[in-house]
């Protein structure tokens, strides 16, 4: 599939003033990596002035404004990771909605579903610019394969993108080995004025030796391995004084808790989650 260069956007009656769709066929109810890239993204186009629409999967989230639940999701475990999947939506319901917003862009979080994704984006006015952006690296030949698969399913909404772009190399080389698309690496965003005027945590200003982990707590992020090396190091005598901050939420969250527990590190590991 050639890569397309230009991306052609319908005049605006404000041309300053862009109405973005956002679409990710997940839930936002989970803080995983794509979920915070969606929010990130739309939150800064919001903050620029534009009008920014989230088309998801089924959620349950009140506090993001703007948030369409389209459809009803089942929750699954797919490349070392767990994810939700939408369950068929009609077609007349997302084109109405297509109808009602007249979006100049789509922003579509790839791969994307058949179920969901695909219909959006077929039911976009000839006038709505779409783009994509891959995210994920493959875990194992199977995933591969399935994504292989996928982008056949997916060949006839895939002719409507303007541009598609990736997170990563890694990313990159996804989308060209599964889906054939050449991709130009931009990487995650993330707010750089809230973290530039950010200020320590006075608690931890003292000259302990600090390791800490920032990630979601699910198995692919490793937690569960940093707090089995620290239970070894917690038993050695020869070593200064140290502690642990876990930075981060997920499903293993209750796990990692009760192993720190039961390994007698409550001295030595805290979890901040979002602090």
């Amino acid at each position: 599939m050639p890569k397309p260069n230009v991306i052609t956007v319908k005049p605006a009656a404000d041309p300053r003033r862009l109405k973005v769709g956002l679409i990710l066929d997940d839930t936002l109810d989970t803080p995983d990596g794509v979920q915070q890239y969606v929010l990130g993204v739309g939150d800064w186009l919001a903050r620029q002035g534009h009008e920014v629409r989230y088309l998801v999967g089924e959620t349950s989230r009140t506090d993001v404004p703007h948030v369409h639940s389209l459809s009803r999701n089942v929750h699954v475990r797919f490349n070392q990771n767990r994810m939700s999947i939408p369950l068929p939506v009609a077609a007349h319901k997302l084109r109405a909605l297509m109808h009602a917003e007249q979006f100049d862009i789509l922003h579509v979080q790839m791969p994307y579903s058949p179920m969901l994704g695909a219909r959006l984006v077929l039911a976009a006015g000839p006038r709505t610019a779409v783009v994509g952006t891959f995210h994920i690296a493959p875990h194992s030949r199977l995933v591969h394969h399935a994504n292989r698969v996928l982008a056949l399913a997916l060949l006839r909404s895939r002719r409507r993108f303007d541009s598609v772009v990736s997170v990563s190399p890694a990313a990159q080389a996804f989308a060209e080995r599964t889906f054939h698309i050449e991709t130009e690496i931009i990487p995650n965003i993330f707010d750089y004025q809230r973290f530039h005027q950010a200020v320590g945590w006075p608690r931890y200003d003292d000259k302990t030796l600090t390791i800490m982990f920032l990630g979601r707590l699910v198995p692919r992020k490793g937690c569960r391995l940093l707090l089995e090396a620290v239970a070894i190091l917690a038993r050695r005598k020869d070593l200064p004084k140290f502690r642990v901050i876990i930075c981060g939420k997920g499903p293993l969250d209750a796990h990692l808790r009760q192993y720190v527990k039961s390994q007698n590190l409550d001295d030595q590991v805290e979890f901040v989650g979002f602090e």
